[in-house]
């Protein structure tokens, strides 16, 4: 499958995701109780947001792509998979790790159910927790691809894409709600939903021409194939 249709085929993906995932946290989840089915919806939303997401990213700029291969023979297991399988366990990683990056940020929330149940007061309806900060993810990210120019680190170079992909997805879509946190510099007011939509489409595609422009930057330690998602 050419890789401009495949391309767009996950770019609609994600279109839908975002649009539809919302509506089934709004509407059909709308009167589950807030801490069990409904906040499971709502942080299953991010993280497909995240992994279509990250998926469209690795198709644009494959030197992404997060390889099992490589994993796997740095964990001393010897892999005699064909070239075929071997591009579908690493959609699956690739996509099953992006889930869950996005779905960490979540993680504030427990920690702070925890904290409230164990000094027995009643919870705030909604309170931002610190990885809900929107500041850090940009400036980590900034650091590690300065860090994977200067030290022609492609592990730097991943690692910021699918922190900026990822993590920044899922503050963009709580924006909607509760705008985004830059703190110390301030908040923004709540995104529409309009731009919400365009920021998560636009964020994989941009993030990519940026990762490219550096790769020429960067001396990969891992080489991968261009037709790495040509099926």
């Amino acid at each position: 499958m050419a890789v401009l249709l495949k391309s767009v085929i996950i770019w609609l993906t994600l279109l839908i995701t975002a649009l539809l995932g919302d509506i089934l946290v709004e509407k059909i989840t709308l009167e589950l109780p807030p801490k069990s089915l409904l906040r499971a919806t709502d942080t299953a939303v991010h993280g497909l947001i995240g992994g279509f997401s990250f998926w469209l990213t690795c198709i644009l700029c494959p030197e992404l792509v997060l390889d099992v291969s490589y994993v796997l023979s740095c964990l001393g297991f010897e892999n005699k998979w064909n070239k075929q399988r071997i591009i579908l366990v690493d959609i699956i990683f690739n996509f099953s790790v992006a889930f869950m990056v996005s779905c960490i940020v979540d993680l504030d929330h427990i920690y702070k159910d925890i904290i409230h149940l164990i000094i027995t007061e009643p919870r705030v309806p909604w309170m931002r927790g610190f990885l809900h900060y929107s500041l850090p993810p940009l400036v980590l990210t900034f650091i590690l691809y300065i860090s994977a120019v200067v030290k022609h680190s492609m592990e730097c170079l991943k690692l910021g894409t699918l922190i900026v992909v990822c993590i920044f997805s899922h503050h963009v879509r709580d924006g909607m709600h509760h705008g985004l946190w830059f703190q110390p510099l301030g908040t923004t007011s709540q995104l529409p939903q309009w731009l919400y939509i365009f920021i998560t489409q636009m964020l994989p595609l941009g993030t990519s021409v940026i990762a490219s422009i550096l790769l020429s930057r960067v001396k990969p330690s891992v080489s991968l194939p261009d037709e790495m998602y040509i099926v």
